[in-house]
């Protein structure tokens, strides 16, 4: 849907951090006129413009404050991270990408999945939340749910691509 939302947006005259505004402003539009739509259809509610727009406004300021500071308390304390660009898998081999972000303050951890096959096809994503001890133990934590994801794909020929040396080195030992 946000593609879909950001199509609409699609200029050659726009930045990119504008269009992301766009795209944030819209998706935030939409769900206030479902909020509104529903509040009219089952609670016999009325339409108030300046307070749809005065939410809208808010929701865009929560989301953003919100964003800023996730960005600005994850930690990635003890880990060396190679950034090398993307590439598609070999020819023949499956490929999950897997990363983890942990705040340190409470153990959080988020995990993020992306799977794409041989033939240069998304195959999807996935991310789950989750508690782990440490930075490492949390990247190691999306590598076994990548390795599950990839068995419950039935994918026999994988290749795992992680950012965290660490847990990258410990698979590769031979």
């Amino acid at each position: 849907m946000q593609n879909w939302i950001a199509n609409w947006f699609h200029s050659s005259n726009v930045s990119r951090d504008e269009h992301e505004k766009y795209v944030q402003f819209a998706s935030f539009a939409i769900w206030q006129i479902w909020k509104l739509r529903c509040s009219v259809v089952f609670d016999n509610g009325t339409i108030q413009i300046a307070s749809f727009v005065r939410q809208v406004n808010k929701d865009i300021t929560e989301w953003t404050e919100n964003s800023r500071k996730c960005r600005s308390t994850i930690t990635f304390v003890n880990q060396t991270r190679d950034v090398l660009p993307w590439k598609m898998p070999e020819n023949g081999f499956d490929k999950i990408n897997f990363h983890a972000a942990f705040l340190k303050e409470n153990n959080y951890m988020g995990l993020g999945l992306m799977l794409f096959f041989a033939a240069e096809q998304f195959g999807g994503d996935q991310s789950v939340a989750g508690i782990a001890q440490d930075e490492d133990k949390a990247e190691a934590l999306a590598t076994l749910a990548a390795i599950k994801w990839a068995k419950d794909s039935a994918v026999e020929r994988l290749h795992l691509e992680g950012d965290c040396q660490n847990v990258v080195k410990a698979i590769n030992v031979k």
